[in-house]
């Protein structure tokens, strides 16, 4: 990539000053939602409203036009159209030596012949004077580092920081991913749609985050792409060094078509696609609950030394759902050894009537007692047979949940523990919390404590040897 992009990349994410172009005094202003987001999120620098006419806004002065600032200005988040970004915002950033431009306007090249002109002209002038533009056609951009909130979206107030860098095709499955994942309590650290790629291609935000240290991983939704060399050379840089999980959309050639009238881009052949991410090491997943389930686990949970999985519960069903989908996904079942069963056998109690499988291990009633269930993990993550394991338990009021001794068993290993609580959202909130700051990724149903499993068994096998275990 050009070098001049990746340094204009990061002054446009961590800018000391914005200027919003585009507000008025109509609380239902695009430009105005911005400056009042920018402020509520706690945006730490000076923000610059600009308008001909009105004087302040929102407690803020409101300058006639960028040039009256009269001091640097790194990024400029414009709610203008497309006419009046083409013929006048991009010459006034260049006067004034803007760093980035977050573009929302529609109308250009996905409209046609004059929206395609307008685009042509914004790139022509932004290359020249090394403007990255974000867009056209997007929501916008967030830095949850420095509390930039560059969008009109209105998300929750104060998302926690995370690790999991965002960046999209479309704002609207932007945004899908941005609440899954704070949904499932993983902060998210960068947020960025593309919309158009006038100059800021999937390629150039991941070599961007291939050296962000504060990305741990890396989620992408694509629609379709142009230079599929150097987004799958890009790819390869990104994932030697962090996961990079893809959400491709418009998969069949009709909704490829409807893709062009959404982004400007077609959408291309999804079977070379999905070759070109099994050589390339990139982690493909099917729908935007799978990309949040996968995210999380990878934020969250340590890599693994192998991808051997036990599953241990108190009651069977899920267990099995679980298996299922490990089997499914050609990821490989631990054999727990005879020696650690019969240590289980001991913890539970001789004379309990029981007989122990070698995977899944169904402690039955016994794996209700604190006592008991998080010893019984211990014995199986002690398994040299095992890399990782899944325990699944259920909430009752009138029993202590294993949360806490399981936070304290993950500080004694290094294996992954993955837990699935048989529970609503509301009796899981405390206990996800306790594991998941222990590094414990925490899932409401046992496929997707598999999946997660899965996936990181998938990385571990990338970074050793670059194949794909799983069944289509």
């Amino acid at each position: 990539m050009e070098h001049w992009k990746l340094q204009r990349i990061g002054e446009a994410l961590y800018p000391k000053s914005v200027a919003v172009l585009g507000v008025s005094d109509a609380a239902n202003n695009l430009g105005t939602q911005v400056v009042d987001i920018l402020m509520l999120e706690g945006f730490p620098g000076p923000i610059y409203p600009v308008h001909p006419r009105l004087k302040t806004l929102l407690g803020l002065k409101v300058y006639s036009t960028l040039e009256e600032i009269g001091r640097p200005v790194d990024l400029v988040i414009s709610g203008l159209n497309a006419k009046l970004t083409t013929e006048s915002v991009i010459e006034s950033c260049a006067r004034i030596g803007v760093k980035g431009i977050v573009c929302f306007a529609g109308g250009f090249k996905e409209v046609g012949t004059e929206g395609l002109r307008y685009e042509k002209k914004l790139k022509e002038v932004a290359d020249k004077n090394q403007i990255i533009i974000f867009g056209p056609n997007i929501l916008g951009v967030i830095n949850n580092n420095q509390r930039l909130y560059a969008t009109f979206w209105s998300f929750k107030k104060g998302n926690p920081l995370g690790s999991v860098s965002i960046v999209s095709q479309s704002g609207g499955t932007a945004c899908t991913m941005f609440n899954d994942l704070i949904d499932r309590h993983v902060g998210v650290n960068k947020w960025v749609c593309l919309g158009n790629r006038t100059n800021l291609e999937f390629s150039d935000m991941f070599h961007y985050f291939a050296d962000d240290d504060d990305t741990r991983v890396v989620a992408a939704f694509v629609e379709g792409i142009e230079d599929g060399c150097g987004f799958m050379e890009a790819a390869r840089i990104l994932s030697q060094k962090k996961p990079l999980v893809v959400l491709k959309g418009a998969r069949s050639e009709s909704v490829s078509a409807a893709a062009a009238s959404h982004t400007g881009t077609m959408g291309g052949t999804y079977r070379i696609f999905k070759g070109a991410c099994r050589q390339y090491k990139v982690l493909e997943v099917r729908n935007s609950q799978e990309l949040a389930t996968v995210c999380k686990a990878l934020a969250i949970a340590p890599r693994p030394d192998g991808t051997r999985v036990a599953v241990l519960t108190h009651t069977a069903g899920p267990s099995i759902l679980a298996l299922d989908t490990l089997i499914e996904n050609g990821c490989p079942l631990a054999q727990v050894s005879e020696q650690s069963l019969g240590r289980i056998k001991k913890i539970i109690g001789e004379h309990v009537p029981i007989v122990l499988s070698p995977n899944p291990i169904d402690l039955t009633g016994s794996g209700t007692f604190v006592d008991v269930y998080p010893k019984c993990v211990e014995a199986v993550l002690e398994d040299d047979g095992v890399d990782m394991v899944i325990p699944i338990y259920a909430i009752h009021r009138n029993f202590e949940t294993s949360a806490r001794a399981l936070a304290e068993l993950k500080r004694r290993t290094s294996k992954p523990i993955i837990v699935c609580i048989l529970a609503s959202r509301e009796e899981m909130v405390e206990d996800e919390r306790i594991l998941q700051e222990a590094g414990i990724p925490v899932f409401q149903a046992p496929e997707d404590a598999a999946l997660a499993a899965c996936y990181l068994a998938k990385y571990h096998q990338y970074m050793l040897h670059g194949r794909d275990n799983r069944r289509d």
